[in-house]
């Protein structure tokens, strides 16, 4: 748990949205980084972070998380 009693990873999710909010953009990217590679299963922690990268204006890094994004295998089908 983190000291506000968040459990770590809720605890990184609210302090990367607030140094984006803040505009702490190396802080919030770190943040971001930690939680997609933590996640790369979740595509919308990879999501966040380009968008952040977007707003750090950082697009080159931006692109090559939506790279990484579309290089995940897509959603199992079920056969019928």
């Amino acid at each position: 748990m983190g000291a506000d009693g968040l459990p770590r990873v809720e605890a990184l999710q609210v302090e990367g949205m607030l140094r984006r909010t803040e505009g702490a953009w190396d802080a919030a990217i770190e943040i971001q980084s930690a939680l997609w590679r933590l996640f790369r299963d979740d595509p919308e922690r990879g999501i966040r972070l380009a968008e952040t990268l977007l707003d750090a204006g950082r697009a080159r890094d931006a692109r090559a998380t939506v790279g990484e994004l579309e290089a995940l295998p897509g959603p199992a089908t079920v056969a019928a």
